[in-house]
């Protein structure tokens, strides 16, 4: 990614507000696990949402508390009920589409497995728990780094998801190899394992396997 220019502002033009009320109709964040906006939540025009709803209240009360006659009343509400709404339909679109996301794919799944096949596809979710079923906590893994698609980072995602449950270790220091969707890297005859990219190799019995996917054990 290249950026041949930044510009910071403390509030929003009408303009990018704008923009936002779209892009917050037409796209959404993936629901993930400490995520930026989950943290510190959305701002708008340079202001919190919180302090910008408390104020926002505080002069709805005022306002109301200074009318009279009923007339008067259902104006001051119908100019506050659409000024809640402009504000707030990016934060409302978010919730219901995070809503949605969680409803699909986890609030509804009561066995840790069914939510990672869910997330992540069934290979994954077969994959995890034999890992759970097979290879005692804690022990030292080493996670092929996958580079499937649909799940493509920097990161090497199988250890970032089971991070807590195992300690990882590198190629050839390992007790047990994880590998994820790869091909041809695993020697069933020979059994050895190699790196696809180091190129090592390391002896190796089989303890699972779903088609390009398997969890090895390593020969001592």
């Amino acid at each position: 990614m290249l950026f041949k220019g930044i510009e910071a502002a403390g509030v929003l033009s009408p303009r990018d507000y704008g923009r936002l009320l779209y892009d917050g109709f037409t796209s959404i964040e993936p629901a993930a696990p400490l995520a930026i906006n989950e943290l510190f939540g959305i701002h708008l025009l340079g202001r919190s949402q919180t302090v910008l709803s408390i104020a926002i209240l505080g002069l709805a009360l005022l306002a109301i508390a200074g009318l009279t006659g009923t007339f008067r009343l259902n104006h001051a509400l119908l100019v506050l009920t659409t000024a809640l709404l402009i504000l707030y339909v990016p934060t409302f679109h978010y919730l219901l589409n995070q809503l949605d996301a969680s409803i699909k794919h986890s609030c509804l799944r009561f066995d840790l497995t069914e939510e990672c096949a869910s997330c992540y596809g069934a290979d994954f979710g077969a994959l995890s728990r034999a890992l759970r079923e097979k290879v005692p906590r804690y022990s030292k893994v080493h996670f092929v780094r996958q580079v499937v698609d649909s799940h493509k980072t920097e990161a090497n995602f199988e250890e970032f998801v089971f991070r807590t449950e195992y300690s990882p270790g590198g190629f050839g220091e390992a007790d047990y190899y994880v590998g994820l969707k790869w091909a041809r890297i695993y020697d069933d005859a020979a059994h050895k394992l190699s790196d696809p990219f180091s190129g090592r190799s390391v002896d190796v019995e089989p303890v699972y396997r779903l088609s390009d996917s398997f969890i090895l054990k390593a020969k001592r």
